[in-house]
């Protein structure tokens, strides 16, 4: 059995598509593709059901996935059953704007030419941030940037630090180049072959060969988004962005090592523009006191069905949804900050909610907890804590939500009207008097 692990724009679907195309190969896209036994949604459910689907057909095929667990949960299940797991990567900057491509329309704020979704930023059509009464709040679409460069920097550095080169498929080479297809074929080959072996099911040795005739098959299907995979492409991105998504994408990097996640990249052949140029840091008012609170409440309707992990040690910034965020700058260095969170979601059927609070680039929620829902009813969050010590260039908070097993939740209940006693989910920052 196998997995491979991707958080989007790595031509995944076709790679999908592609290995289905073997004779003994059944590849699924996405966690809701196979559904779990018993309803249960962990990793560890999903991974025996595809050894269950092995069995079942008398070992003539394997089974396997790629897209929607995240690696650091999925790839301790596969090793378990001695399987295959691999990751797909892609330069960042390349990836980053495909799925900010995808994004945008989901926004709907501007109307943005598609020759050059950037140009409206560059123009100034939308400010990058904004001061009132509550502190500074940056535009949806800055946000959004600002979560995809996390959330790719992130699993990029799990694969790289993690992964052998083997491990690790190449977006750029894997839908262009068949020897490297092979390749890669072959890593997953091997350890399916391997679970064969100590799984025998039929009679004579594993077979799972990448032959001229299957290959002529795959790549009869063309080629997948030939655009933005050279470095001259991606110079021409990095080159498009505006100022301040190119300082959007230099904090991340820094939030993952800055030179050391640079190199990390550079000796997997994905070298970075020169990122000196990116705008200064978001600047703050001239202080006269404590930064004044802010209280951000979410008053709308939030179907969520994108999985949160139920243990704290296994959630990543790119589980669940994110349905609050704020932008908090502290009036001097070293303020401890109180924080107060609320949250409600509701289910038509029996689930669990988690719910996680993120500071600025951090791997680790501030907050972690999951709720148990009873068909029909509500989970209810409400919790208060401190942090210490944040830096006076601001702080970048986003909270995330959604269920721990295959499901929908919907924040304030399908009618966007939540009982009083729980009431509808706010973020309230303040910092504290010296």
């Amino acid at each position: 059995m196998f997995y491979v692990s991707t958080v989007g724009s790595t031509a995944s679907l076709w790679f999908a598509r592609a290995l289905s195309m073997h004779p003994e190969i059944n590849c699924f896209h996405g966690v809701r593709s196979l559904a779990p036994q018993n309803g249960d949604s962990t990793s560890k459910e999903f991974v025996r059901s595809l050894t269950h689907l092995y069995f079942l057909c008398q070992g003539e095929k394997v089974f396997g996935s790629i897209h929607g667990y995240d690696g650091s949960d999925i790839e301790p299940e596969i090793r378990a059953i001695e399987g295959a797991y691999a990751g797909m990567i892609r330069h960042p900057i390349a990836r980053i704007h495909s799925l900010f491509h995808r994004e945008v329309p989901l926004i709907g704020t501007l109307e943005l030419p598609p020759e050059d979704i950037y140009r409206p930023f560059r123009e100034g059509a939308l400010p990058d941030f904004h001061f009132d009464d509550f502190g500074i709040h940056f535009n949806p679409y800055a946000r959004c940037f600002y979560t995809l460069c996390v959330r790719t920097i992130d699993q990029d550095t799990w694969m790289l630090e993690r992964l052998d080169e083997a491990q690790i498929f190449r977006f750029e080479r894997l839908v262009a180049e068949r020897d490297y297809f092979r390749a890669c074929f072959e890593t997953i080959a091997e350890g399916c072959r391997h679970v064969m072996e100590i799984n025998p099911r039929r009679p004579g040795p594993p077979r799972l060969k990448a032959t001229e005739r299957y290959l002529d098959k795959v790549f009869a299907m063309g080629v997948v988004n030939p655009k933005n995979t050279g470095a001259t492409e991606v110079e021409e991105i990095f080159a498009a962005w505006p100022p301040f998504f190119k300082h959007i994408f230099t904090t991340a990097l820094k939030a993952y090592g800055g030179p050391a996640a640079v190199e990390r990249y550079a000796r997997f052949g994905y070298a970075l523009p020169k990122l000196s140029d990116a705008a200064a840091p978001v600047p703050a008012p001239e202080p006269t006191g404590p930064a004044a609170p802010v209280r951000i409440v979410y008053d709308q309707v939030g179907s969520v069905s994108n999985m949160v992990p139920a243990r704290v040690q296994a959630v990543r910034r790119s589980d669940g949804s994110a349905f609050l965020g704020q932008y908090f700058t502290p009036s001097r260095p070293g303020a401890t900050l109180e924080i107060r969170i609320k949250a409600n979601a509701f289910a038509a059927e029996e689930n669990a909610v988690a719910l996680a609070l993120f500071v600025n680039n951090r791997l680790n929620p501030a907050y972690f907890e999951v709720k148990p829902v009873a068909a029909g009813g509500w989970a209810q969050f409400s919790h208060r804590f401190r942090i210490p010590g944040e830096p006076p260039s601001g702080v970048a908070f986003e909270a995330r939500i959604g269920p721990t097993r295959p499901g929908t939740v919907i924040i304030n209940g399908p009618d966007g009207q939540p009982p009083d006693k729980i009431g509808f989910p706010e973020l309230t920052i303040a910092e504290l008097e010296a």
